[in-house]
């Protein structure tokens, strides 16, 4: 009866063996995300404050891949996914091909959340397995997008206001002229380079002493964190 058993046992265990194997088979790799981020709490504008981190890639995510956890909830594709800091939650939009999970404020944004940290735990489920993902987050002062931008030589950062989401656009007489642009975006915003948008053309680079015409768009494309496309400092030829 024992060697029965034992064969038995054995079978079964075969059998598990068999069935698991394809869930840890060489060449499947784990989800992740980044183990910690920054949330950047934007209040330089009197009128569009914000605090929002640069969205987290999931690494090694399945086209079948779903979020669940304590308080998951998921509506049109979009997941909304508590933290341990009732102030914040974080997103995940599943019908974008590059989504990743952003962690952002939820009421009022003001200087008061710097300093804030918190916990962000949810599940990843594919491929018949759940994998467990967690990152800590911190708030820091976004210390604005741009610290400088010349025309010519000459500071013009105040005449921008930020006081919307979309493109910021001011007048300069320069057409038919030299043009020279700098600039700097601060950390943690990125670069995405100048731009000039014609009125009847395709959008070019911006190369350093270009001739403008009157109608022509300077842009300077500026990416802040949680933000989906650049911010345009755009400055009309007139």
């Amino acid at each position: 009866m024992k060697k029965l058993n034992v064969c038995a046992l054995t079978v079964a265990s075969m059998i598990t063996m068999s069935t698991m194997t394809p869930l840890f088979a060489k060449g499947v790799k784990t989800p992740s995300i980044p183990k910690k981020t920054v949330v950047w709490v934007d209040t330089t504008s009197s009128k569009f404050k914000d605090a929002m981190s640069f969205e987290m890639p999931i690494k090694n995510k399945a086209k079948d891949m779903k979020i669940t956890g304590a308080g998951v909830k998921v509506k049109d594709g979009t997941y909304t996914i508590p933290t341990s800091n009732k102030k914040f939650e974080a997103s995940y939009v599943s019908y974008m091909a590059e989504a990743g999970v952003g962690i952002y404020a939820k009421g009022k944004v003001s200087d008061a959340l710097i300093g804030q940290k918190g916990t962000l735990k949810f599940n990843v489920v594919q491929n018949h397995h759940t994998y467990h993902l967690s990152t800590s987050f911190v708030t820091k002062k976004n210390p604005g997008r741009l610290k400088y931008v010349k025309v010519n030589g000459v500071n013009i950062l105040s005449k921008f206001k930020e006081d919307q989401g979309g493109d910021f656009n001011i007048s300069m007489k320069l057409a038919n002229k030299k043009v020279k642009v700098d600039y700097k975006v601060q950390y943690p915003n990125k670069d995405h380079g100048v731009f000039i948008m014609p009125e009847n053309g395709d959008e070019v680079s911006f190369k350093k002493n270009t001739v403008v015409k009157k109608g022509d768009i300077i842009s300077i494309a500026v990416l802040a964190p949680g933000w989906e496309r650049d911010t345009g400092y755009n400055i009309k030829v007139k």
